[in-house]
């Protein structure tokens, strides 16, 4: 039996960072989501042929 298609509310979260870690550990966690869309953003041709490439 198949699972019911989930909601946006049910898979909505958040990534845990730890304030233990340091702050450039922090700092890490938001940088690399960011660098990806900034790479996406200025040249989204290349960037979506080099994933769809592997």
């Amino acid at each position: 039996m198949a699972a019911p298609p989930r909601s946006l509310p049910e898979v909505h979260g958040s990534v845990p960072v730890s304030a233990r870690r340091g702050w450039l550990r922090r700092l890490l966690a938001f940088a690399g989501p960011g660098y990806l869309v900034s790479v996406g953003y200025m040249d989204p041709g290349n960037w979506a042929t080099d994933l769809a490439g592997g």
